[in-house]
């Protein structure tokens, strides 16, 4: 099945449900007829029962031909997790137990495990929700919500409603802040 992922809305939830949510670079699948979230940020993503199912949707619909890297976990590997003290499960021992056990399934696998602090990628997600990138969600429904704002879900409201308390200067700010963000934090990936 196909889905859009902005901010994690095909990959939680294929987590939560044992499939694989596969969120490709943005601009890889096409967006036409998807309604918007965040026009800029928003992807197509693959749900499916299997990694390789999931490549082979993405290689039948990518608009341009990409060769997938196929590693394999063979060997050492090192893999982040965040620091004990950040990790939220809100409650929810099952989260917490499937949460250890993945961890101890990557380390049966030979993966060594490497705490980064996760703040600043909690950071990253918030401008998403609670920042002036919830400007663009709103100017993506502008008219639906401005004359039928009853029909949003209350959560997705609330969220979009807080695009009124910024202005175009903040958006900027957020954008020069989003691109020393992601240079600070893309050293990371290569260790």
């Amino acid at each position: 099945a196909l889905g859009t992922d902005t901010a994690g809305s095909g990959r939680v939830p294929a987590g939560l449900n044992n499939i694989v949510g596969w969120k490709p670079t943005r601009g890889l699948l096409s967006t036409e007829g998807v309604l918007p979230a965040c026009r800029s940020l928003d992807c197509v993503s693959i749900f499916a029962l299997t990694v390789a199912d999931a490549a082979r949707v993405f290689a039948a619909a990518a608009t341009r031909t990409v060769q997938l890297d196929r590693p394999r976990l063979a060997g050492a590997f090192t893999f982040a997790l965040p620091q004990r003290d950040q990790c939220e499960f809100y409650g929810d021992s099952a989260s917490a137990n499937a949460f250890s056990e993945a961890v101890a399934q990557l380390r049966r696998l030979g993966g060594t495990s490497r705490e980064i602090d996760f703040a600043p990628w909690r950071a990253v997600a918030s401008m998403l929700y609670e920042g002036p990138h919830v400007a663009e969600r709103h100017a993506a429904i502008r008219k639906f919500f401005d004359e039928q704002h009853d029909a949003l879900d209350p959560t997705v409201r609330g969220i979009i409603a807080g695009a009124r308390r910024f202005s175009a200067t903040d958006a900027f700010v957020a954008a020069t802040r989003l691109a020393e963000m992601h240079a600070t934090l893309a050293p990371l990936w290569s260790t």
